[in-house]
């Protein structure tokens, strides 16, 4: 990939959609680039979402399987094996046929290079810190601060479907069984064309470190899902993540990636159906994300 620096060129230009990438715009000018493979168009199209990539870690994990010689042996249980494969819109295949997602892959040399050097691009734009969850979620792959796609957050979560592959979820919550874990995912700026009435909840920040959410429209202190809200506190057997994410699309209309705002712990409530709470955040949010949010929530 060319130095974007000298031409002032964002990799938002690179990328705008549509499947535009680096390799196609080489194809398009007639420049000489190794022939496509079974799966370019996928691959293609998922570059573009990659964009949001914004620790070294997550980045190190994928580029060790890319720079391999050939395809990696398949092994579902490791977390950057199913992150990549969602990434690169592998989302509705089991795991057990993984391997056949690296073949196609490996065929596209002129992709995986380009992914490569999107990663080292990425790796060097990163500018804000990120932090490992500790206590009894230190075993979940997730970083404070990190950004991800739902996707990316339900693999690393590891929660599979039926058919033994990622699987997908469309609601604002999800409570992870075996980590006790219920997982908020806010969006701050509704459209009453994404969203019904019944979802249209009133989730803003108080502060950098306190945030006001509603629950789903029929949970109060006395269901089992009330309770654990109002149970999640520092120390505490249930625990409350948040993810949270300015608007549905950015200004390429792209869905846009939950920054991981880390544990929550309840302060208040009042209300009920839906419930009102306040939560107390373990790291300050960043501050220019809050001033963002701040902006729009207003």
């Amino acid at each position: 990939m060319v130095d974007l620096h000298p031409a002032s060129v964002d990799l938002e230009d690179v990328y705008p959609g549509e499947g535009r990438c680096w390799t196609t715009l080489q194809r398009q000018a007639g420049l000489d680039v190794p022939p496509a493979g079974p799966d370019d168009q996928r691959i293609e199209r998922a570059l573009c979402r990659m964009l949001h990539l914004n620790d070294v870690k997550r980045i190190d994990g994928l580029q060790r399987l890319l720079y391999q010689d050939s395809p990696p042996e398949a092994d579902p249980d490791d977390v950057a094996q199913r992150r990549l494969l969602v990434l690169l819109g592998y989302v509705r295949i089991p795991y057990e046929h993984m391997l056949q997602a690296w073949k196609n892959l490996w065929q596209s040399p002129a992709l995986r290079q380009e992914l490569l050097e999107l990663l080292d691009v990425l790796a060097d734009r990163i500018r804000s810190l990120t932090w490992r969850l500790e206590g009894a979620l230190a075993t979940l792959p997730l970083l404070v601060h990190a950004r991800y796609s739902l996707d990316e957050i339900m693999v690393s979560v590891d929660e599979r479907s039926s058919k033994g592959g990622l699987k997908r979820i469309q609601t604002g919550v999800y409570y992870v069984e075996r980590h006790r874990a219920d997982l908020l995912f806010i969006t701050l700026e509704k459209s009453e064309r994404d969203y019904t009435p019944t979802t249209l909840y009133n989730d803003y920040p108080l502060s950098e470190q306190r945030f006001h959410w509603e629950t789903q429209s029929n949970c109060h202190a006395g269901t089992p899902t009330g309770r654990r809200y109002l149970e999640a506190a520092e120390g505490a057997a249930n625990h409350v993540l948040m993810f949270v994410r300015q608007r549905r699309h950015d200004s390429r209309g792209e869905t846009m990636p939950y920054l991981f705002l880390g544990p929550a712990y309840y302060r208040t409530h009042r209300g009920a159906r839906p419930m009102q709470i306040e939560f107390a955040l373990k790291y300050p949010m960043p501050a220019e994300f809050y001033q963002e949010v701040k902006v729009a929530a207003g």
